[in-house]
């Protein structure tokens, strides 16, 4: 997987990765990556591990945003370090999905995943949200 420096969007960069995140569309497979994820970290003497992921480039296969996010956690608690998750929302994904992706992370908050990030605008001035309770910026127009 090689993208190029030039790319227009975070849209066109993630499409890089279409091969990638198409044999990451089930539990199983999730689950197994973030396993092997966590032993091949140890391998390089890394004892602890933030993984930050999108869960709803995960859903091609009908699974359910709490059925990757539950997935992801399962394969990196049972790795041979400490791994925690945050959830990332992506830009060209629809406000209504990324706020709906935020309150789902948010059952998860507090137990095993560690934070979330959303989408940087090209506003003068970002909203503001309170990272302990996963609460989403409101959508707002933007340039």
């Amino acid at each position: 997987m090689l993208a190029p420096d030039n790319c227009r969007s975070q849209a066109e960069y993630i499409t890089y990765f279409d091969d990638a995140i198409a044999v990451m569309q089930t539990e199983e497979a999730l689950e197994r990556i973030g396993y092997e994820l966590c032993v091949d970290s140890a391998a390089e003497n890394i004892d602890y591990l933030e993984v930050r992921w999108a869960p709803r480039l995960h859903l091609q296969k009908e699974l359910t945003v709490e059925q990757v996010i539950r997935a992801v956690l399962s394969g990196l608690s049972q790795g041979p370090i400490r791994a925690v998750a945050i959830v990332c929302a992506m830009r060209h994904h629809t406000p209504e999905d990324n706020v709906a992706l935020a309150r789902e992370a948010g059952t998860f908050a507090g137990r095993e995943l560690s934070a979330s990030t959303w989408p940087a605008t090209r506003c003068a001035s970002r909203p503001r949200h309170s990272e302990k309770h996963l609460r989403p910026p409101a959508p707002q127009a933007c340039t």
